[in-house]
C-alpha cells in the first residue's frame, strides 16, 4: 500500500487477478451526476457510484466516492482532469469517517459470502485529500 500526500494525479487501473465477470453497466443519469457533483454536507458526505461517471474538467467532487461489492465492477470513472477535493468539507469542519477520496470495498451478503468489486477504470483525476491510499 502506497500513501501519497496533498495532491495526486495519475491513471489507475485496479484490476483483480480473478476472471472478471461482465455486468451490464449503464452511464450515471443526470440525477445521479447532480447527486454526486452536489457540495459536502455533514449528512451527505459520502456518495455511491454504481454507473459509468464521466466528468468535465471543470467539474469538482466534495464527497468521498464509494464503489461497493460485485454491482461496481467494471464501472467507469472517467474524470478528464476533474477535481476531487475532500479538504473543502474538512476546512469547513465536516468530520469524515476517513480521508480517502475513493474507497472501493467488498460487501458482505446476507448469507455471510463477500460481493467483491472487480476491473474499476479510473482515468486521469486530480485528487486533493488528507492522504489517498493506493
Amino acid at each position: 500500500m502506497f500513501i501519497i500526500n496533498k495532491l495526486l494525479l495519475s491513471i489507475l487501473i485496479i484490476t483483480p487477478l480473478s476472471i472478471t465477470r461482465l455486468h451490464a453497466m449503464e452511464n450515471c443519469s443526470e440525477s445521479k451526476k447532480a447527486e454526486i457533483l452536489q457540495t459536502v454536507s455533514q449528512t451527505d458526505n459520502t456518495v455511491s457510484v454504481a454507473c459509468h461517471l464521466t466528468l468535465n474538467s471543470e467539474d469538482v467532487i466534495t464527497k468521498k466516492i464509494l464503489l461497493q461489492g460485485e454491482s461496481t465492477s467494471n464501472v467507469k470513472l472517467y474524470c478528464n482532469n476533474a477535481l476531487i477535493d475532500l479538504t473543502i468539507g474538512i476546512n469547513a469542519g465536516i468530520i469524515l469517517e476517513s480521508d480517502d477520496a475513493i474507497t472501493i470495498q467488498s460487501e458482505k451478503t446476507s448469507d455471510n459470502a463477500w460481493s467483491v468489486p472487480q476491473t474499476l477504470p479510473l482515468q486521469i483525476a486530480i485528487l486533493k485529500a488528507v492522504s489517498t491510499r493506493v
